[in-house]
């Protein structure tokens, strides 16, 4: 019995770790960053004239439980999950209450001078919204 025992809590200590490290690496990296709103468009590519204050209202947060808030004027919360395509990830958003899912693109964005900055295009049902990542 003693043995049993033994047996069974090296089997859980062998396999928390495992269980506990279900997150990619690039849901890890939506963590590290904070997610600012950069600007955006009608789904017809009209940008949205948005001023200081409604520009600083737009919020992306991603949480380690892959629990997203999404706020543009509407609050949107939910799961999120990620996939890779192509030199980028797919992002999708699926939000609580309904039958809502957001789709984006997570990428690094690269630019002449040779820097590279994370960012997220996401299309909502009325719009499209850009945001870059600030460590």
């Amino acid at each position: 019995m003693k043995k049993n025992l033994v047996t069974l809590c090296l089997f859980f200590l062998i396999c928390l770790p495992l269980v506990s490290c279900n997150m990619t690496d690039k849901e890890q990296d939506l963590l590290k960053y904070e997610w600012h709103f950069e600007g955006g468009s009608d789904l017809a590519g009209n940008p949205l004239e948005l001023d200081k204050a409604q520009s600083d209202d737009v919020e992306l947060v991603f949480k380690a439980d892959n629990y997203f808030l999404l706020f543009d004027g509407q609050k949107w919360e939910g799961k999120y999950t990620v996939e890779k395509a192509g030199s980028a990830y797919k992002l999708d958003l699926y939000c609580d209450g309904d039958d809502t899912v957001f789709s984006g693109v997570y990428g690094m964005r690269n630019y002449q001078d040779g820097s590279e900055v994370p960012s997220i295009t996401l299309q909502t049902s009325d719009k499209v919204l850009s945001f870059v990542a600030k460590k």
